[in-house]
């Protein structure tokens, strides 16, 4: 998703959370796109659950040229329902300005978060 929308990074923000998300109950991972046929989903119940995941795919940088690679690369982990903004430890932006528009904006409803410009998760 981050790739196909490079054109509009400014638009485009990441909610960053501790791994404890994964003691929510009915937790999905998958091993990888969500969208893929190839895409395996497991319920999260223990710590092994985690080994469908390849850690080189999701931390290589080099994919473009491999779709398995870039299916695994984009391994998820699906909130079921809803996820309570409580449970965000900071927001990643791509730019200052993006940065002062969230911050005005949480302001508004009084939410304070940290609001962090790096465009290094961006394309």
């Amino acid at each position: 998703m981050v790739a196909w929308n490079q054109k509009h990074n400014n638009n485009l923000i990441f909610f960053r959370v501790s791994l404890n998300i994964l003691n929510t109950p009915n937790m999905v991972i998958s091993d990888g796109n969500a969208r893929s046929k190839r895409t395996q989903f497991r319920i999260f119940t223990q710590i092994k659950d985690l080994d469908i995941l390849e850690p080189s795919a999701i931390n290589t940088v080099r994919y473009a040229s491999n779709e398995e690679r870039k299916r695994k690369k984009q391994a998820e982990i699906l909130v079921p329902d809803f996820l309570n903004f409580s449970k965000v430890l900071d927001i990643i932006c791509y730019s200052e300005q993006t940065q002062d528009l969230i911050v005005k904006l949480l302001g508004q409803f009084g939410i304070k978060r940290p609001v962090r410009v790096n465009p290094g998760w961006y394309f």
